[in-house]
């Protein structure tokens, strides 16, 4: 049997100014040395795996149980949402295929296996021009659909699965859009838990968005008034809804 062709790398460069990157400096001042140490083992763990690693809710459990006894899998959720907002990964990528990502990493990756003989690429995930970095003759770019048909069935199944569970998908939407934008910041595991569970569709997810904004905007127009804690807001955000609707700010919109 042939050996399986290696897609990770066992070292990467680290660019000394690391700590000095604006995006790694917001990181820092939000979560401290957690942020920091997350965005490493992250980029660790995207190595090992080649140039993108799939992300849900089981990958972001056992990367927070690995990370340490005082690292919840809700603060890694957040670091990372504060992460996607800075474009230390990209945005679209994470919500539409659920991967960690960025030009950078895909760049220092191809940089890395210019020596190998066979390189293999998903063409859905590229966000760099190839040609830049490495001979085109090494490498094999796939679709996603042929790249899951690579696999046994069963695991096929499986990544489809993770590639198209909303739950994992909308938490990164969640902590990318709106979470860092709304005002108050209480409840914040509860919060997470009403909107995945309404976050059904995309059309639902951005729906749930741009009633907080209104919301925001509402509060904004009446000082006096409080902003609701997280928890309480993404409960209860169908309320808000039909106000606004009520008031013709937003059009009757059905579920």
């Amino acid at each position: 049997m042939a050996r399986p062709i290696k897609q990770g790398i066992d070292y990467f460069s680290f660019d000394v100014d690391f700590f000095n990157d604006e995006k790694i400096q917001f990181v820092s001042a939000r979560f401290g040395i957690k942020g920091e140490i997350v965005a490493i083992k992250l980029l660790c763990k995207i190595y090992r795996n080649g140039y993108y690693l799939k992300w849900g809710e089981d990958e972001n459990l056992l990367f927070a149980k690995g990370a340490g006894d005082d690292v919840k899998p809700s603060l890694v959720s957040e670091i990372i949402g504060e992460l996607v907002v800075r474009g230390f990964f990209d945005k679209t990528l994470l919500n539409s295929f659920n991967i960690l990502t960025s030009a950078g990493i895909q760049k220092r990756f191809l940089e890395a296996v210019q020596k190998r003989k066979n390189v293999k690429l998903i063409k859905e995930f590229l966000l760099i021009r190839i040609n830049d970095y490495i001979n085109s003759d090494k490498v094999v770019i796939n679709s996603i659909n042929s790249a899951i048909n690579t696999q046994s069935k069963v695991k096929e199944s499986k990544v489809k699965n993770k590639i198209l569970c909303p739950k994992s998908k909308f938490l990164g939407y969640f902590y990318s859009e709106l979470w860092p934008n709304y005002p108050n910041k209480a409840g914040k595991s509860k919060a997470e838990r009403c909107f995945l569970q309404d976050a059904t569709t995309e059309k639902r997810a951005e729906l749930i968005l741009t009633v907080m904004e209104f919301y925001i905007q509402h509060l904004k127009e009446n000082p006096w008034k409080k902003a609701q804690d997280g928890k309480t807001f993404f409960k209860n955000w169908r309320d808000w809804r039909d106000l606004f609707v009520e008031e013709g700010k937003l059009g009757d919109i059905k579920d």
